[in-house]
């Protein structure tokens, strides 16, 4: 069976000490094997005590607090099942209410330009990369995914499986070289096609891939990168030949939105109806292998699923469950400030994104808030929904922040500073400018080297309006993002300025 070079994780070796790639790698980091290496054991090899007794009384209290316990856990999954069941309806590539990036299963499809403020099918967007989408179906066969030359441009492809844990880095900050990598699933045992560089296991069958790379925000990069954005593809196996194909993406087809939804209003597509979610958790429980340890975590929820199989009385608590977890527990972990850590001045970054492993909370967390969020070593991010006095953010207000000279968040990538509204989409404005960073050639900086942005809903005098950005007249949230974070904010020694409230 034909060996594979194996996909290296590199750091910049004057920003990171060697303390700290031991805490970035202390987090199991799934990277592209060799075809044929012996693959981790996925359970204890000791024998598994006794599970729950079919048959057991269950009193309503107890259904609806396991109920409730599963929903959390599960509702990532669900998530991504969902998504996988309407994209295997697409019929080619194009966009989906003309927005949406859609493709059918095991291909994906790219943009030419930043998203479309209109999109609500993945809550928190940006507007500073080329966006490309795709949903890998691999117990059909694996997918191919072509990395072009992206010269000194920063981009990252992120490879997610169902559980929206990373499967491993494709970008610029881990060396990837351009070529042809392969995205296999679980029991995958065939031979790796010669030309292939690099193959990325997934534990489920599901899987996702989204390309990035930056784009500033002028005529000429927009023109630039139409070349590079042409190669990136991805097609299944069988249509492999080792030809780097290229395809015209700004021809692509409007369809209809294929959740059946409309893109423009309101928040996110609902991928997850809590009616519907102990109907589809049986499903998941066989689509998604268990974790290493998890395996009494399944049998204690099959047990209730089972006895739910049989009385209508508990299968109705679970649909009350999954309805006032939503409630109670979902509305609240969709805020930003329950999505991560504090790590000063009131903004709150997650430090485990894509690489939950049994931290429940903070995938759910993730998954509502900002469900396809990058591994922390590709970006770090950073959410504030209030002023330094602790006040909600809102357009009847106006702040500033500001960045001292030589304060501005530490990168080897990018930075940006995006404005939301409280569904955590683009908040329409009379200039159509959503966020401020390095995409922006014309920021003007104090005469001090500082940097200061304005947030407010009117504009502001002429000598601030290049450093604008416009706020809804209600309440809103701020977002600051961190491509290929530097030492510092790795080890949150580095936290945005605080938003303060104009006089």
């Amino acid at each position: 069976m034909a060996r594979l070079r194996l996909t290296r994780l590199t750091f910049p070796r004057t920003l990171i000490s060697a303390a700290t790639v031991a805490v970035a790698l202390s987090v199991s980091v799934p990277v592209a094997i060799a075809a044929g290496q012996a693959a981790p054991a996925s359970a204890t090899t000791a024998k598994l005590p006794p599970g729950p007794v079919a048959g057991m009384n269950m009193p309503k209290s107890y259904v609806l607090n396991v109920g409730k316990m599963a929903y959390i856990w599960g509702w990532p999954m669900v998530n991504m099942h969902n998504r996988h069941m309407v994209f295997s309806k697409v019929p080619e590539n194009g966009l989906g209410d003309g927005v949406l990036p859609v493709a059918p299963l095991n291909r994906l499809t790219m943009l030419t330009d930043y998203i479309k403020p209109e999109e609500r099918a993945v809550a928190t967007p940006n507007q500073d990369v080329v966006y490309g989408f795709g949903i890998l179906s691999l117990e059909k066969e694996p997918a191919v995914f072509q990395v072009p030359d992206f010269g000194n441009r920063f981009w990252v492809y992120q490879l997610g499986d169902q559980r929206t844990d990373t499967l491993g880095g494709a970008g610029k900050m881990y060396g990837t070289k351009p070529g042809f990598y392969m995205v296999v699933g679980p029991n995958w045992k065939g031979k790796t096609p010669k030309g292939i560089q690099g193959v990325y296991r997934s534990p489920t069958n599901i899987a996702y891939i989204i390309p990035r790379a930056f784009l500033d925000d002028t005529t000429q990069d927009r023109q630039a990168i139409q070349p590079v954005v042409s190669q990136v593809v991805a097609y299944p196996l069988s249509e492999y030949d080792g030809k780097m194909k290229t395809k015209d993406w700004s021809k692509m087809p409007n369809l209809s939105d294929p959740a059946g939804g409309k893109q423009g209003s309101g928040g996110e597509t609902q991928w997850v109806k809590p009616e519907a979610f102990f109907k589809e958790l049986p499903a998941i429980l066989k689509e998604v292998p268990p974790q290493r340890g998890e395996e009494a975590l399944y049998a204690w929820f099959q047990s209730v699923l089972d006895a739910a199989a049989k009385d209508p009385a508990i299968a109705d608590t679970l649909t009350q469950a999954a309805v006032e977890a939503d409630k109670e527990m979902m509305t609240s972990m969709h805020q930003y400030s329950y999505a991560g850590v504090p790590v000063g001045n009131g903004w709150v970054a997650p430090m485990n994104g894509a690489e939950f492993g049994t931290d429940y909370y903070a995938r759910a967390s993730a998954a509502k808030a900002n469900i396809f969020v990058n591994p922390r070593r590709e970006s770090a991010y950073f959410g504030q929904e209030y002023d330094s006095n602790k006040a909600r953010l809102s357009g009847a207000n106006a702040y500033t922040i500001t960045f001292p000279k030589g304060g501005l968040p530490p990168v080897n990538g990018f930075w940006s500073l995006t404005l939301y509204d409280a569904a955590h989409f683009f908040a329409p404005n009379e200039i159509n400018r959503y966020s401020l960073g390095t995409k922006n050639k014309d920021l003007v900086y104090n005469a001090d080297g500082s940097l200061t942005l304005y947030v407010q809903n009117k504009k502001p005098a002429a000598d601030k309006a290049a450093n604008w950005l416009p706020a809804p007249a209600g309440d809103f949230e701020l977002f600051i993002r961190a491509y290929w974070p530097k030492a510092e904010i790795l080890q949150n020694t580095w936290a945005p300025p605080p938003v303060i409230k104009a006089n």
